[in-house]
C-alpha cells in the first residue's frame, strides 16, 4: 500500500504540473485568437469593384468672356509654339478655340465679306501667347478682333467700329475769349510827362473760333471715317455735336483734354 501510494501521490503530482504547463500555452493562444479577432473587426471592408475612369477626364469649360479686355487676359495666359504655313484663318482660329477653350470664329461679316480671299497665313513662332498670336493673325489678315456674345471673333474693320454714337461735349471753356486787363501803374512819372494808360485787349487763341475746333478734330482723329454715312459733327460757342465710332469718340475726348491744356 505505501508503494502503491506513493505511485499515485507520484502521478497526480506530474498530471498537476503538466497541466500547470500547459495553462500559459492555452492563454496564450486565446490572446492570439482575440488580437486577432480584435483586427479582422477593424480591417474595412473590400472597396466594391468599379469601372476604370477614363484616362483624360473633361475639364469643366471656363465661362464665356465677357468683353474684348476679358478674351485677350486669357489668351495672355498662355503660350504655344505654332508652326503655320499656308493655314486659313478659320484654321488658326479653330487652333485658338481649342488650346484656349474659347469659341473663337470669323464673324458673319467677315464671311460675307469673303474669308477665302484673305491672305494665307506662313508664321513659325516659339514660347509665344495666344494673345500675340491672335494679334498677329488679325494684323496679318487686315481683321479687327471683338467679342460678341460671348464669342471672340476675327472681323471687317467696318463691322468692328459698330453703329454711330451721338455725344455731346462742352466747348465754352475753348471758345470762351480771354480779356487782358492791364495792373496798376507802379512806376513814377514826371507832372511835365503826359502818359496813356494801357487799354483792355483780346488775347489772341486759335480756338476762338468753334469751326477751327471742328477742322482740328476732323484732321487729327477717325481718319476715313468722316464721310460715313451717320457720321457728322458740328459745333457752337457752348458745345460740339459729334456722331461718330465709339473708338472715334475716345480719340476726340482725349484731343479736347491735350487743347484744354495748352490754351
Amino acid at each position: 500500500m505505501r508503494r502503491f501510494g506513493t505511485t499515485w501521490i507520484a502521478l497526480i503530482t506530474l498530471a498537476a504540473a503538466t497541466a500547470l504547463a500547459d495553462e500559459p500555452k492555452k492563454d496564450a493562444a486565446k490572446d492570439a485568437a482575440r488580437d486577432a479577432a480584435k483586427v479582422a473587426g477593424r480591417t474595412p471592408p473590400a472597396a466594391p469593384v468599379r469601372p476604370a475612369a477614363k484616362e483624360t477626364a473633361e475639364r469643366p469649360q471656363p465661362p464665356a468672356p465677357e468683353n474684348l479686355a476679358q478674351a485677350m487676359t486669357r489668351l495672355a495666359r498662355i503660350r504655344v509654339d505654332v508652326d503655320f504655313r499656308e493655314t486659313s484663318l478659320s484654321d488658326a482660329a479653330k487652333f485658338l478655340a481649342q488650346v484656349a477653350r474659347m469659341n473663337v470664329i470669323l464673324s458673319p461679316a467677315l464671311q460675307a465679306k469673303g474669308a477665302d480671299a484673305l491672305p494665307r497665313i506662313e508664321l513659325k513662332l516659339t514660347k509665344v501667347t495666344l494673345r500675340q498670336l491672335a494679334e498677329i493673325l488679325a494684323k496679318t489678315t487686315e481683321t479687327r478682333l471683338v467679342v460678341r456674345d460671348g464669342i471672340l471673333q476675327f472681323t471687317t474693320v467696318a463691322d468692328a467700329r459698330g453703329k454711330p454714337i451721338l455725344r455731346i461735349y462742352p466747348l465754352a471753356d475753348l471758345t470762351m475769349p480771354i480779356r487782358n486787363f492791364p495792373g496798376p501803374d507802379i512806376n513814377l512819372h514826371l507832372a511835365s510827362v503826359e502818359f496813356e494808360d494801357e487799354k483792355e485787349s483780346d488775347v489772341e487763341s486759335a480756338f476762338d473760333d468753334p469751326e477751327e475746333i471742328v477742322e482740328t478734330i476732323r484732321k487729327m482723329t477717325g481718319e476715313g471715317t468722316w464721310d460715313d454715312d451717320d457720321v457728322s459733327i458740328s459745333a457752337d460757342q457752348r458745345k460740339l455735336v459729334v456722331r461718330q465710332y465709339a473708338e472715334v469718340h475716345r480719340e476726340i475726348a482725349r484731343l479736347l483734354l491735350l487743347l484744354r491744356a495748352v490754351k
